[in-house]
């Protein structure tokens, strides 16, 4: 009778163990969150997020570029979200910082030949 018990026991231990490795698995998997904080007051156009360019460093970038805000990462998520969050914003890219991303907008520059049609150049 006692060897049922014991084995009754570590078949309770065994599930337990498991259900406590499930529980801090899937609470570590939730725990995720993309937080964005702009640098100006300005609302720039949601652009599509397939189009967002990653970028590892600023001289990556190659144009003139204005930083537009930071998104804060917390756990992992995977960097679709953070483009979808990015584009949502405007971001034409996004620079790793670490574990959070610089958002950036690309400046086109002004061809000659098209200076003074848009009514703002001279």
């Amino acid at each position: 009778m006692q060897s049922i018990d014991v084995k009754s026991d570590e078949l309770i231990s065994s599930k337990l163990i498991i259900l406590t490795l499930v529980f801090l698995l899937s609470a570590c998997a939730f725990n995720n969150s993309i937080s964005f904080f702009p640098f100006d007051a300005v609302d720039y156009d949601i652009v599509d997020a397939e189009n967002v360019k990653i970028y590892n460093n600023r001289l990556e970038i190659g144009n003139k570029f204005e930083e537009i805000g930071i998104l804060k990462v917390k756990g992992h998520p995977d960097i679709e979200s953070i483009k979808e969050q990015a584009a949502s914003h405007g971001a034409d890219g996004i620079v790793r910082d670490g574990k959070n991303y610089i958002l950036v907008k690309i400046k086109i520059p002004v061809k000659k030949d098209e200076e003074g049609k848009d009514g703002f150049s001279i």
